[in-house]
């Protein structure tokens, strides 16, 4: 599977341009570096951001744990210490005052006035802690901040804390959370007002060390929030006070006190009682949770804090470093586009002059500025393209003067003028001796060669090279007869006044001549036809010959369509069969004067006959530069 992923990913890299590529590859590199370098910045933000707040908040809970150590467990520790050293509730609980079954009227009086002092004098300063009752060793009860008429529910729980006392009568025990049960006129009032913590402790006299009673203090867990209320864990953190047990003292959010008992998943840091930071997931949200011991107590301090509160803080930090990432990766991009096109631009100039040197215009140059590995590049181009199309001018002049100088050989083999004295020496003898015949073939012979001479020129007015023709026709009359019949037909006279190369009809009519007529052992016909069309000066020869088989004609097409080459062995037959100025010949001096639009075409059917049209550009000028 991932074999074939990386393939898919390297076919679709060998698709891509080199602008793509560079463009993909560079972006790539930089946006993963950066990516890279941001979420480790990121992490460490976050982690030192989580640090931070996880020692603000230890400080938070160490001061808690302070609060409530000295507003409540201290002051209740040393209310208990005061009344030990209270001789008058050493009286009270040794049984000097009367006891509970005495109704007398001094009893009623002396415990109304315990209690008034103990108010007055101890209980007003410490706000909200209540003294429930003093418990004699002997069953005396004395009534402080309540009433005396307890149900029977709170008198069992009276019970089971005396009974503590008496067995550890040197520590102050601490009941968990629960409802005021020994009050009647709370019902009504605030809810953490309905909720206590109760504690005990034995007295104890302090010169004898012995045991004299028990007193039972009422802290409302409204009290105990007070001394911690005005300190908050971010926006929606919780503070909550339990023994190591997991049983509530006080909770900040008074909704959830009477649930009296913490969440299973805390209770192993609790139980622990270890002063440590854990997380636990609670509805679906994260919370960090911290815990303080509070010193010679069982107490533990508790604080939840969602971790999404705290990740907050790296919120905006972290929108601002990805905003400012994306507009550098943006601003980078745009950068490596612009970057890499001025790259590519001159290499796609290159290719594009390339693509137009392929076509076959060799004027083309790559135009690159500056000194550098591509701009060399385009030079040694450009150098290259002027080197092949001087070759290429060079080889073309140099077969222009090869085919001059073969047709000026060939026009030279014969000196005019021996040849012309020579056929007016032929014209006079036969005058005088009546052959008519005789006379007409050297006159025309005579017109052949003078036309062929031309004093060098290559080209010729259209009217001279068909007056060239009809001279060579009018021999080849002679020597035929009736066997042969020639008609010229010229569309429009205004062709005659037109240029062309000389000497390219005649050779195709005697073509047609030797190999289409004579060989049909009959008598034939050809017919020389010339006209202007789109530009293009058209001949055409047809014969009536032998004609040619398909395979023969495709043969005779592929002969003509390829270059002369120097043949040795064959040099003396291609004089022979004058192939030096035959359909090749005219094909290839065409196409070298006026380029490869020009040129020779045959059609021929098989006993019918052949047509070879010849086409050339309309030239009136006889300056024409070829």
């Amino acid at each position: 599977m991932l074999w074939r992923l990386i393939k898919r990913l390297k076919d679709s890299l060998d698709k891509m341009s080199l602008r793509t590529r560079l463009i993909f590859f560079t972006s790539s590199i930089i946006i993963l570096s950066i990516s890279i370098s941001n979420y480790v910045v990121m992490m460490y933000s976050r982690n030192h951001v989580l640090e931070l707040s996880r020692e603000l908040i230890g400080n938070t809970m160490e001061q808690v744990s302070r609060n409530v150590s000295e507003a409540i467990i201290s002051k209740v520790y040393t209310l208990s210490e005061i009344l030990m050293q209270d001789e008058d509730t050493y009286k009270m609980l040794a049984g000097d005052f009367p006891t509970e079954n005495d109704n007398s009227k001094e009893r009623e009086i002396r415990a109304v006035l315990f209690a008034k002092k103990i108010t007055n004098n101890y209980l007003s300063s410490f706000d909200g802690i209540r003294i429930l009752a003093l418990f004699g060793k002997n069953g005396q009860t004395v009534s402080i901040s309540y009433s005396s008429d307890f149900s029977p529910e709170a008198k069992n729980e009276i019970d089971k804390m005396i009974s503590e006392c008496q067995k550890s009568n040197t520590i102050v025990h601490w009941y968990p959370l629960q409802k005021d049960i020994f009050s009647t006129t709370l019902k009504d009032t605030d809810l953490r007002s309905r909720f206590v913590v109760l504690a005990s402790r034995a007295l104890i006299n302090p010169g004898t060390g012995e045991y004299i009673g028990t007193g039972i203090f009422i802290v409302p867990e409204k009290t105990i929030y007070n001394a911690y209320s005005g300190i908050k864990l971010g926006k929606s953190g919780e503070i909550l006070i339990s023994n190591l047990s997991g049983e509530i003292f006080s909770h900040s959010d008074k909704n959830k006190l009477t649930g009296l008992k913490i969440e299973k998943g805390i209770m192993g840091m609790v139980e622990d009682g270890k002063n440590d930071v854990m997380y636990f997931d609670e509805d679906g949200k994260r919370q960090m949770i911290f815990s303080k011991s509070l010193r010679n107590n069982d107490w533990v301090v508790i604080g939840k804090v969602p971790v999404n509160e705290i990740s907050e803080k790296v919120s905006p930090l972290l929108f601002v470093t990805v905003l400012m990432m994306s507009i550098f990766i943006l601003i980078t991009i745009v950068f490596i586009t612009i970057m890499v096109e001025n790259i590519v631009r001159p290499i796609k100039k290159i290719i594009r002059a390339m693509k137009t040197a392929e076509k076959g215009n060799l004027d083309v140059r790559a135009e690159v500025k500056g000194q550098y590995e591509i701009s060399e590049m385009a030079g040694y181009f450009n150098s290259m393209i002027a080197k092949i199309q001087k070759l290429i001018i060079d080889e073309y002049e140099l077969e222009k003067k090869k085919k001059e100088a073969e047709l000026n050989v060939l026009m030279g083999q014969i000196n005019p003028h021996f040849l012309y004295n020579t056929l007016e020496s032929i014209i006079w003898k036969a005058q005088l001796a009546g052959e008519s015949e005789i006379c007409d073939m050297a006159a025309s012979l005579g017109n052949l060669y003078r036309i062929s001479v031309n004093r060098g020129n290559l080209l010729v007015r259209v009217s001279e090279e068909l007056e060239h023709v009809k001279a060579y026709l009018d021999i080849q009359k002679l020597r035929y007869k009736e066997r042969i019949q020639c008609d010229i037909i010229v569309e429009n006279d205004s062709v005659l006044k037109c240029y062309t190369l000389k000497m390219i009809l005649q050779p195709i009519v005697e073509n047609a001549l030797t190999y289409g007529v004579e060989m049909t052992g009959t008598a034939g016909k050809i017919n020389i036809a010339v006209k202007e069309e789109d530009g293009v000066l058209k001949f055409s020869v047809s014969d009536n010959g032998v004609g040619m088989l398909p395979e023969e004609l495709e043969k005779l097409r592929q002969k003509i369509e390829s270059p002369i080459l120097p043949d040795p062995e064959n040099a003396a037959e291609d004089r022979k069969s004058h192939k030096g100025i035959g359909l090749r010949n005219i094909n290839e001096r065409i196409k070298l004067y006026f380029g490869e639009t020009y040129g020779l075409t045959i059609e021929s059917v098989k006993d019918t006959g052949t047509v070879i049209y010849v086409n050339v550009p309309v030239i009136f000028d006889k300056d024409y530069k070829l």
